[in-house]
């Protein structure tokens, strides 16, 4: 009951709607990780039924008969949606600078109030990826500290040639 609100919020976004839209548009390899992915985190919680998270510890103790529904391919989509959503943290600037701009202000005016983020004070700290500790798919990405704190800090490969880890949807993999 505590999370209708939540809920109603989330399907009148329509994430999932679109994600199932959006799902025949995707490569055939897209589609073969997203795939996998999901075949994984499906293997992972059923193999390990006790080993979940707090959170579904918690609903599961608020909601006795609660168990955990598979992940589906679309539902990485849907979570990027979500994610993507969450990244959107500039809006309210820019709503206020497109203001700004509309009632007279200069660009060199709102530029001095919202100062550009300074991009070459902030490099990357792994200065170049290494595609051969990636795997069949290919994939090596680097993390992104603009996320929120809900992913793992760490996954370590037990060849320790990489770290990565999942945020909620979409695996990763950095080189180290």
């Amino acid at each position: 009951q505590s999370q209708v609100k939540t809920d109603t919020y989330l399907r009148t976004m329509g994430w999932r709607r679109v994600s199932e839209q959006e799902w025949p548009l995707l490569s055939a390899e897209t589609q073969a990780a997203l795939t996998s992915y999901a075949e994984g985190v499906n293997a992972w919680l059923a193999e390990n039924p006790e080993g979940n998270s707090l959170e579904y510890t918690l609903l599961g103790l608020q909601n006795a008969d609660y168990v955990i529904e598979k992940w589906h391919p679309v539902d990485s989509l849907s979570w990027l949606k979500a994610m993507a959503w969450d990244l959107r943290g500039n809006m309210e600037d820019e709503i206020k600078r497109a203001g700004m701009l509309a009632h007279g202000l200069t660009r060199q005016q709102v530029d001095e109030l919202y100062p550009a983020y300074p991009h070459a004070l902030n490099t990357a700290i792994i200065p170049a990826a290494a595609p051969q500790l990636a795997g069949d798919l290919g994939l090596v990405v680097g993390d992104s500290p603009d996320l929120s704190v809900s992913s793992p800090p760490q996954l370590q490969d037990r060849a320790g040639g990489s770290a990565g880890g999942s945020a909620g949807g979409a695996a990763a993999l950095a080189a180290l």
